[in-house]
């Protein structure tokens, strides 16, 4: 059950008015000339009487007197010879509001009790000093790490940007190994017939071989075409004339 610190300062109050003035905890000698008790602590509670159900109904206290019921997890106010859950029917969390001016303490849930009878009516001290700021707490654990979120559309395509100057062109680099002989390719279909060459130089006529046995006289050939008549030679010389 959620109380705020301030609501547990109000119920103290209750405690029957006296001229002593107590102050637990922090800075025990300062305490607001209005205060019969004050409690101050940045790390420490104040805790009420803690009970069970048969142990609180076995307690008749003066009315205002307040229990914490450790069967119910609640607390409990003592008023008209009855024990009265400050904590509501049906909700056992539920944030209590003090109201200073009518002394109303009010339950989230719509309940509300008088405290009038329990609270001083002298009148109100001059506000005490501001205590000194208490420690700061330890860092908490850090949280578990959310789930990623959903990705996000793609943007629009940027325009394209100018294209940039041509770099210098680098040094040749070094010959590289030659490669092995790849295998004969197949040959090639033959070409064409060249032109007949120039009739070479007669050779020197070889000896005149042994004479062979005749052989029998052959048919008689037909008449062959006759040659084309060649070129007339070179007039030779004249020679020398003869003698007389």
């Amino acid at each position: 059950m959620k109380i705020k610190i301030t609501l547990i300062l109000f119920i103290l109050l209750g405690i029957t008015y006296s001229y002593s003035q107590v102050k637990i905890g922090d800075n025990p000698n300062i305490i607001d000339s209005s205060s019969i008790l004050e409690l101050e602590s940045s790390d420490k509670v104040f805790v009420l009487t803690r009970v069970t159900t048969s142990q609180m109904n076995s307690i008749t206290p003066l009315n205002g007197a307040l229990v914490y019921n450790t069967d119910d997890n609640c607390l409990y106010q003592y008023a008209d010879n009855n024990w009265i859950s400050l904590c509501g029917a049906s909700n056992d969390d539920q944030q209590l509001s003090f109201d200073s001016t009518t002394n109303i303490l009010t339950l989230e849930d719509g309940g509300s009790v008088d405290l009038s009878s329990l609270i001083s009516s002298g009148p109100t001290g001059p506000t005490g000093p501001t205590g000194p700021t208490g420690a700061t707490g330890e860092q908490g654990a850090t949280g578990a790490t959310g789930a990623q979120g959903p990705t996000g559309a793609t943007g629009a395509t940027g325009e394209q940007g100018p294209t940039g100057a041509t770099g210098a062109t680098g040094e040749t680099g070094a010959t590289g190994a030659q490669g092995p002989t790849g295998a004969t390719g197949a040959t090639g279909a033959q070409g064409p017939t060249g032109e007949t060459g120039a009739t070479g130089a007669t050779g020197a006529q070889g000896p005149t071989g042994a004479t062979g046995a005749t052989g029998a006289q052959g048919p008689t050939g037909e008449t062959g075409a006759t040659g084309a008549t060649g070129a007339q030679g070179p007039t030779g010389e004249t020679g020398a004339t003869g003698a007389t």
